[in-house]
């Protein structure tokens, strides 16, 4: 099912409407929320696949972090070891930038 320019007019903005400006670049805006929400989902490459671009193309352009992902990444802690390293360069803190 493909969406056409016609069926989208209750989008486009009517001055007489009272509205002044119409969406700007709104089908780049729909599909930038399309691909990221299907990135989540499932592989970049399928995604990519089913939208036809590249997977540089889609993560240049495209797909963006989500809230959900920035909190995952905050709370993200590394498990623990089976051996104890004593290596400086393996001991890795998060929080030290």
């Amino acid at each position: 099912m493909s969406i056409s320019p016609r069926s989208l007019r209750p989008l486009r903005l009517n001055r007489a409407q009272g509205w002044h400006h119409p969406w700007p670049r709104l089908w780049h805006n729909l599909r930038a929320s399309c691909e990221s929400d299907l990135a989540q989902q499932f592989p970049i490459g399928t995604v990519t696949r089913w939208l036809g671009n590249t997977t540089q193309i889609a993560m240049r352009h495209y797909v963006d972090p989500t809230e959900e992902a920035y909190r995952r990444a905050a709370s993200f802690s590394f498990p623990a070891s089976e051996h104890t390293d004593t290596n400086e360069h393996n001991n890795i803190n998060c929080t030290e930038v």
